[in-house]
């Protein structure tokens, strides 16, 4: 945001792969959760009438183009300092 880059984590939930009765392709979804502050990038503009939290929701569906849809997502565990988090490649 701004001028200021930094990474994120998101908590991603992989809702798994399901064969569509209605068009005869592959969907699949994800749905990513989290958080960043606002001052974290810089942006202090109006601190008494804007909150710093920034809550992020991402809803993500995907259907399978003309391609077969592959294993493109990889899951795996984290350290256990992520417990319960997943990272998607």
């Amino acid at each position: 945001m701004g001028d200021v880059t930094r990474p994120v984590t998101l908590d991603v939930e992989f809702g798994g792969v399901v064969d569509s009765p209605l068009d005869q392709k592959k969907h699949t979804g994800l749905e990513a959760t989290g958080q960043i502050r606002r001052s974290d990038f810089g942006l202090d503009l109006a601190p008494g009438l804007l909150g710093d939290l920034i809550k992020i929701h991402l809803d993500m569906p995907f259907v399978a183009g003309p391609e077969r849809l592959t294993e493109d997502v990889h899951r795996h565990s984290c350290g256990a300092g992520d417990a319960g988090r997943t990272h998607v490649r």
